[in-house]
């Protein structure tokens, strides 16, 4: 033994646990899932330094993420679209990781990044995952990672947050369908009398502005997936520093209905229905103010709409 040093006696160092704040849709704690929840949740304060936060509003939500990253190792939305929409907004640009436990109803960003649906599962995701860097797209002011969209694809999201919100059996319904409300919600708008149209022109960076074209919907894609699952035939990549705008022209109902079919099956969208551009920024105007959906949110109103690619705006755990 050398002397002067008591090897016998060494203290061992203590165990540094990862920050983390979990920023949870209180809605989600009365669910289904209410036990495994309850298990992930503990799984985290078991691993972590836990500080758990049950926001009562969206604002709230954005607010509590922005304060969080300068206190926290990992900020985690645990939620749907609409949480971790809230909460990237409060993260960007921030360089503080977010991790995802996707307990609502579409999740389509944390299926970007394969994220295990089971509560306790994408805890452990959190905890031992890595973080990587991604693209986030700006929209008059605000962020947002899945897809933006206009015309028939928002007028379903609208439908999809009444819905889901709604008090009684028709609230219950809505919740217990799940994904499939996305779905429920477009064949909806399809089958109206008269497909809903949007006036729109469309130009891609520098570009001459396009002429105005009627449309039936409009998608903004930071990343292929929307409405719970349904997957647009892009080729759009999470960190590419880009994304692709799709537009459906105004076509006949049953040519319509034809693509909406393909698109929930997976299937090859026939030829003429959707147009694919690809860009770093666009600009969208209309005649009059449209709603702009993303992320399973309404994000803005407005007849003009400027569009960012913002690379490596953000940083996921997966």
């Amino acid at each position: 033994m050398i002397a002067g040093h008591d090897t016998g006696s060494r203290v061992p160092e203590p165990v540094v646990r990862k920050r983390i704040a979990l920023l949870i849709n209180p809605a989600a704690r009365q669910g289904r899932e209410h036990a495994r929840i309850e298990h992930a949740i503990a799984e985290l304060d078991r691993r972590s330094a836990l500080t758990v936060f049950s926001p009562e509003s969206d604002d709230a939500t954005e607010r509590i993420a922005r304060a969080s990253a300068g206190t926290d190792d990992i900020v985690v939305a645990a939620g749907g679209d609409g949480t971790a929409h809230r909460v990237l907004n409060g993260l960007v640009r921030t360089g503080t990781p977010m991790g995802l436990l996707p307990i609502g109803t579409g999740n389509d960003f944390a299926r970007a990044f394969d994220i295990p649906r089971d509560p306790v599962a994408a805890a452990a995701r959190v905890l031992d995952g890595s973080p990587v860097p991604v693209d986030l797209v700006e929209v008059n002011g605000r962020f947002f990672g899945t897809v933006g969209v206009l015309g028939i694809g928002a007028d379903s999201a609208v439908a999809v947050s009444r819905w889901m919100s709604a008090a009684g059996a028709r609230g219950a319904v809505a919740r217990r369908l799940g994904e499939w409300t996305y779905r429920i919600a477009a064949l909806r708008q399809l089958l109206r009398r008269h497909a809903a149209t949007v006036s729109l022109a469309v130009s891609m960076g520098g570009e001459v502005p396009a002429p105005v074209r009627e449309l039936h919907a409009a998608f903004v894609a930071n990343t292929a997936l929307l409405g719970g699952g349904l997957r647009l035939p892009v080729g759009i990549l999470l960190d590419d520093g880009a994304f692709e705008v799709c537009v459906v022209p105004r076509i006949a109902r049953l040519r319509l209905l034809w693509a909406f079919l393909c698109l929930s099956q997976g299937w090859r969208i026939p030829d003429g229905v959707l147009s694919v551009v690809r860009g770093e920024t666009a600009h969208i105007t209309s005649d009059e103010p449209v709603m702009f959906c993303a992320d399973g949110e309404t994000v803005c109103t407005d007849r003009r709409f400027t569009l960012t690619a913002h690379r490596h705006a953000l940083r996921v755990i997966c």
